[in-house]
């Protein structure tokens, strides 16, 4: 008994100098506790650790016979929180055993211990209360937004909005593929059709050229024009006399000036969108067509995007306006460069000519810029590309093979009236006054590097 008291009273002086801070009575004035009580201000806080794993855990320290007690203390912890209880030890062999299940040495050292697991338990619990408030908070949402007040009712009516939101998902998409199945369903125009229309413009020229410029206007002779209003090798000079060309065919080399300035006005193939005047004009000049498709002129893509573009600006309500606009500002463009280039008139004479607003305004010219508009939207709304090019004549060294591939001596095949010349043959070439046609691509719009032939230019020979 004597041993045990000592033990005690061991224990309780150091729990007092730990607790309180007081220096412990003598050796010889050590009393042995009477009952818990005496240890009650230590206790109040304590708690059953509610099956949490012992702080004992976190001082690995401690000796080994200590952690052998670690699951007894477990099973006690577990038996105290099933029962529920809060209630600090009452007697002797309760504090024995309190101390032990903390591997303490005095009840201010469990004291820490227990406060450890008091905390962690405390997290645990407002974790728990989180993750409630939470759960709780998107049960009341999720009821809410169906407004009932029933689980399996809002379940039902959740499958249901699933249910309309998969077919909705399947009606968009089969929308969509009927919108581009729509769009893919291009209608080329036929190359009968294309020739008839440069048949129409050609015709329109020739009643420009052989009317209103030969009567209006004095045109120099050819030579003595601007090099930028013919093609490059348009004239085999070495077949032309001292005397020059004769008038007719000088009118020839005009109708060729003419279609040189149509070409580069509105059958650029850099500039799809030439034709159109007025606000669409404005939109069109905002699109950077080489930007949107480097070498577009072999993309696929950009032809059907072209296409598309040339309908749509096409079918705008103010379209006649803008093409009334387009003629006029290309009927002054025209006036302008055949009296700069073609004649030797001074920039006060032309300023002072009446000819030119004659010209300006004549019907003919009008005519020709219809078909050329008309044309150019033509050949330009389809996914092939069109050209209009001269025939490489000084690459020919001016030399005409029968059924030559470039050039055609019969009028008619480009509906032109100038011979009567209906067989084909071979011969020196002297000028030629209309281009070719040239396609690139097929009609949908690929092999966009390869190119016919549609129309020939037409030449005569020496």
């Amino acid at each position: 008994m004597e041993s045990d008291a000592g033990f005690s009273q061991g224990r309780s002086r150091r729990a007092q100098t730990q607790l309180d801070g007081s220096d412990p009575p003598p050796r010889g004035q050590r009393q042995r506790p009477k009952s818990v009580h005496d240890f009650a201000e230590v206790a109040q806080d304590f708690r059953s650790p509610a099956g949490q794993v012992s702080a004992r855990e976190q001082y690995p320290t401690r000796s080994s016979s200590a952690r052998h007690s670690s699951s007894r203390r477990h099973q006690q912890a577990h038996r105290d929180h099933d029962r529920g209880s809060e209630v600090p030890p009452q007697n002797e062999d309760e504090i024995q055993d309190f101390l032990r299940r903390f591997s303490a040495i005095d009840l201010a050292d469990a004291s820490q211990l227990w406060a450890a697991d008091k905390q962690r338990i405390s997290n645990v619990e407002s974790d728990l209360h989180s993750i409630k408030t939470d759960w709780a908070s998107a049960a009341y949402s999720f009821l809410s937004h169906f407004r009932v007040r029933d689980f399996h009712e809002a379940a039902t009516l959740w499958a249901d909005e699933r249910n309309k939101l998969a077919e909705a998902e399947a009606k968009f998409l089969r929308l969509q593929n009927e919108v581009l199945s729509t769009v893919d369903r291009f209608q080329p125009t036929y190359d009968e059709k294309i020739n008839k229309e440069f048949g129409r413009l050609q015709a329109a020229i020739g009643g420009l050229v052989n009317h209103t410029l030969a009567k209006s206007v004095k045109i120099d002779p050819w030579d003595k024009w601007d090099e930028s209003v013919l093609w490059e090798g348009a004239v085999n000079r070495s077949r032309v006399g001292e005397d020059g060309l004769p008038k007719r065919e000088e009118k020839l080399l005009v109708r060729q000036a003419v279609w040189k300035f149509l070409a580069e006005a509105l059958f650029e193939r850099a500039h799809p969108f030439s034709s159109f005047g007025g606000a669409a004009e404005e939109l069109a000049e905002r699109w950077v067509f080489d930007g949107l498709f480097p070498n577009h002129e072999l993309n696929e893509d950009a032809a059907k995007w072209r296409s598309l573009t040339v309908k749509q600006l096409s079918a705008r309500s103010d379209d006649e306006q803008g093409r009334r606009q387009l003629r006029k500002k290309l009927a002054d463009a025209f006036v302008v460069h055949v009296f700069e280039n073609m004649t030797s008139l001074s920039p006060q004479e032309i300023e002072q000519s009446s000819a030119l607003a004659k010209l300006a305004s004549s019907e003919k010219l009008d005519d020709v810029l219809k078909q050329a508009v008309a044309f150019s939207r033509l050949v330009m709304g389809e996914r092939a590309s069109f050209s209009l090019r001269a025939p490489p004549l000084e690459n020919m060294k001016f030399e005409r093979e029968k059924m030559d591939r470039s050039t055609t001596i019969v009028g008619s095949e480009v509906n032109m009236v100038f011979n009567e010349e209906e067989e084909d043959k071979a011969g020196v070439i002297k000028l030629f006054a209309s281009p070719m046609l040239v396609k690139h691509g097929n009609a949908g719009g690929q092999d966009l590097d390869q190119e016919m032939v549609l129309l020939r230019a037409f030449v005569i020979l020496a």
